[in-house]
């Protein structure tokens, strides 16, 4: 089993941790969303913010949130705040909000029920969930907000509700449980044009139900993720490619072999690009008729393997440090070598230490990046052999020493156009800056100088010392201080 350096901390002073369902890194911090009433021992109703040192109530209103948030984006350099809640102290929000760094805010009159999924599309702010009245006027489960007013998108979504948002091309995506969009039949998906909804072919459905929960890019085409069963009138099992006209399937497809060949119950929970590829990760055990054990990725001609796969369902991805970080319900006990966490580095399954564990099935709902670290948030109460109550944080001590080089990172990774490359060095160094292919050859030199204590960042765009741009793929990314060194992975996409 390979254990890569890594230190799992706990981000509470006294265990007091927040149930994390949402996380936002939001003007320098780390905000966290969930159901709890306090974070390490402050009085943070369902929202706080996390410094790197230490949990802090959100200001403003004292009393927090008064009830569950359920998601949060920034949007216009504000923080969005969607859930259950309805008030924030003597603030009444209506199930939405925003926070300008110093107070929350109602956006009109709000919602009048829960919200599930929030969007930037064209400038506004777009709102989806289980609500029927958007700022006092109809609008069913699904709203648009212009920074003054609510405005209705047609007549909405019928027969279930707003679960996924992504902007595809000039089209905001929109996906859940839903049978009509716009007064026209649109199972499970529809996209809006700005104006007016519009179907895609014959919509996607299950045999009960059914839903989408995920929407992703692939080489330019949208993809449609969740449990269902039948798209474009074709038999498409829980994943699907939009070609611009019908849904198609994926090579043969994913199939669980416990099921008939029919039966709804492969289930994909989460998709992300990485290494040039299409990972969807859910519950399964067959891709294109080979083994895959709830993960598994496609290549844009066939489904491959990744590894054994991970027992368990899957329930989440991210890409961190150019690595792909899985979450879902492995477990030790039941045959799994990790729990409940483990990471790809394109050519095998590693464990982040030893994971994160308690006596029942947890759920890690969130995962987002902050300050070189992973964070981790759900119903989960030790991580690493240590108490975490549902929020904590992965540091990969692999990238960086004390006295030399650490917190490096690429953004955007990976990279198509060009990134900045980002390292902290705690005191003045000579340093060395080199990219190196899959071999071990240096490709391009990116710096070689002395550097004072503190942040740098540099600009690269994809090319090699001869001024060449160099062929997708993974490439190895090293800062040396002397005797220190840090490395990471860029991955080149075309």
């Amino acid at each position: 089993m390979v254990r890569p350096g890594g230190l799992w901390q706990k981000d509470s002073q006294d265990g007091g941790g927040a149930s994390g369902r949402a996380l936002q890194v939001f003007h320098g911090r780390l905000l966290v969303g969930g159901a709890f009433q306090t974070a390490g021992g402050v009085s943070s109703r369902n929202v706080a913010q996390w410094d790197g040192e230490h949990w802090l109530p959100i200001p403003g209103n004292t009393h927090g949130l008064d009830d569950r948030v359920q998601v949060l984006i920034e949007h216009r350099g504000e923080l969005i705040a969607g859930g259950w809640f309805r008030q924030a102290g003597g603030t009444e929000l209506n199930f939405i909000g925003q926070w300008d760094g110093s107070r929350w805010e109602s956006l009109g009159l709000g919602v009048d029920s829960g919200v599930f999924a929030l969007a930037s599309y064209r400038g506004d702010l777009i709102a989806g969930g289980w609500f029927a009245m958007a700022g006092g006027a109809p609008a069913a489960g699904i709203a648009r907000w212009d920074g003054q007013a609510w405005h209705p998108m047609g007549t909405g979504v019928e027969g279930g509700v707003v679960l996924a948002l992504y902007e595809y091309g000039e089209h905001l995506i929109v996906g859940g449980t839903f049978d009509r969009a716009g007064g026209r039949l649109s199972p499970r998906i529809a996209r809006w044009n700005g104006t007016q909804w519009l179907p895609f072919a014959d919509g996607i459905a299950g045999s009960f139900g059914g839903a989408v929960y995920d929407l992703e890019t692939y080489h330019g085409q949208l993809v449609a993720a969740g449990d269902f069963g039948i798209a474009s009138g074709q038999h498409i099992r829980s994943i699907a490619l939009w070609d611009g006209v019908e849904w198609q399937p994926l090579g043969d497809g994913l199939t669980h072999d416990e099921y008939d060949t029919w039966f709804p119950m492969v289930v994909v929970r989460s998709t992300v690009v990485f290494d040039n590829r299409l990972v969807a990760a859910g519950y399964f055990t067959h891709a294109d008729g080979c083994p895959a054990m709830n993960i598994a990725c496609w290549n844009g001609a066939e489904w491959r393997p990744m590894g054994d796969g991970l027992a368990k369902t899957v329930e989440s991805l991210c890409v961190y440090e150019g690595r792909l970080v899985a979450a879902g319900r492995m477990r030790t006990d039941l045959g799994s070598p990790w729990d409940h966490v483990a990471q790809w580095d394109g050519l095998q399954w590693s464990c982040l230490g030893s994971g994160i564990c308690t006596n029942s099935y947890p759920s890690i709902l969130a995962m987002a990046e902050f300050d070189g670290d992973l964070y981790f948030g759900g119903l989960f109460h030790d991580a690493g052999d240590r108490p975490a109550d549902h929020i904590a944080r992965w540091t990969d001590t692999s990238r960086g020493t004390a006295d030399g080089p650490r917190h490096l990172r690429v953004m955007p990774n990976p990279v198509r156009e060009g990134s900045v490359i980002q390292y902290f060095l705690p005191g003045a160094r000579i340093v060395d800056l080199t990219l190196h292919d899959i071999t071990g050859r240096i490709v391009s030199r990116l710096a070689s100088t002395e550097q004072g204590g503190g942040w740098h960042a540099l600009s690269w765009s994809g090319l090699d010392d001869e001024g060449r741009r160099l062929a997708s793929g993974v490439y190895l990314l090293r800062v040396d201080s002397g005797s220190k060194t840090t490395t990471g992975r860029i991955l080149l996409v075309d």
